[in-house]
């Protein structure tokens, strides 16, 4: 005699499965904000790994930062701001040879 299904496992109650996925996803998203926390906290020359991660365009809009390195686009200058140097600003659009003297 063949037996089918498995009759000495009861099944999981619909509440105890929700109660799993709202846990493991309650997981996710500490893990997610600490994750968060963890970088946006780099100081001047505190370079963080997710700063790696970080894909600007190749597109040639240069922008000049006070500290009077022309960066490629707003993107490039904003990722040297988070990442290494968060008293940057910008000082003008365009190349730092065309800001004049301020």
């Amino acid at each position: 005699m063949a037996i089918t299904g498995n009759i000495n496992q009861p099944e999981l109650p619909v509440q105890s499965i929700k109660m799993v996925k709202m846990g493991l996803l309650s997981a996710v998203l500490i893990v997610t904000l600490f994750a968060i926390i963890g970088t946006s906290e780099a100081g001047p020359h505190n370079h963080e790994p997710a700063c790696d991660n970080i894909a600007c365009t190749d597109d040639y809009t240069p922008f000049c930062g006070t500290d009077g390195k022309t960066y490629s686009n707003a993107c490039a200058l904003d990722v040297e701001r988070r990442c290494r140097n968060p008293n940057l600003k910008v000082r003008c659009q365009g190349e730092c040879s065309e800001c004049g003297s301020e």
